[in-house]
């Protein structure tokens, strides 16, 4: 349910106003009113939170008869190879018959297209060099030269965030 925050510093009974609104709108949306502008930023930010807990996803792949729902913040890596994708996580690697584009649609912008044949979880980068990314468990991906600039510039975004 979608919520809505609402603010005016000149309401004098803003439960009245609450209660107004969720009566017309309450089947749509849930609602909060703010009288005083700290009110509002401390909610700004639990919601900003919020939505920020909601982009963690998973991301739902097929290999054969079996469907796999993974967590994408447990997603090290993920490898073209063969017409074939690799996925490398935390704990198991998945091959499925998909094509690096679609995932990379599909998972968040955390993740960086360093190769052509590569997807890279930033979370999980401590060291990025011009020919290589090295991720916390030690294993290195390779970064072509052409797609370096626009890798380091993702990574940098990501680290500002």
């Amino acid at each position: 349910m979608d919520r809505v925050l609402i603010y005016s510093g000149e309401i004098e009974d803003p439960q009245k106003l609450r209660d107004q609104i969720e009566e017309r709108f309450g089947q749509y949306c849930s609602v909060d009113v703010c009288t005083q502008q700290q009110e509002l930023f401390a909610r700004l930010e639990k919601l900003a939170c919020e939505a920020q807990k909601g982009r963690e996803q998973k991301l739902v792949v097929r290999a054969r008869s079996t469907v796999y729902s993974l967590e994408t913040e447990d997603i090290l890596y993920v490898e073209s190879c063969y017409r074939n994708l690799m996925i490398v996580t935390k704990e198991q690697q998945i091959r499925v018959p998909m094509k690096l584009g679609e995932v990379q649609e599909a998972l968040p912008d955390d993740f960086l297209r360093c190769h052509q044949s590569f997807l890279v979880n930033a979370r999980e980068i401590v060291r990025f060099c011009q020919k290589k990314i090295t991720l916390k468990n030690g294993i290195e991906i390779p970064v072509s030269r052409k797609r370096y600039a626009q890798a380091r510039e993702a990574y940098r975004h990501f680290l500002e965030r």
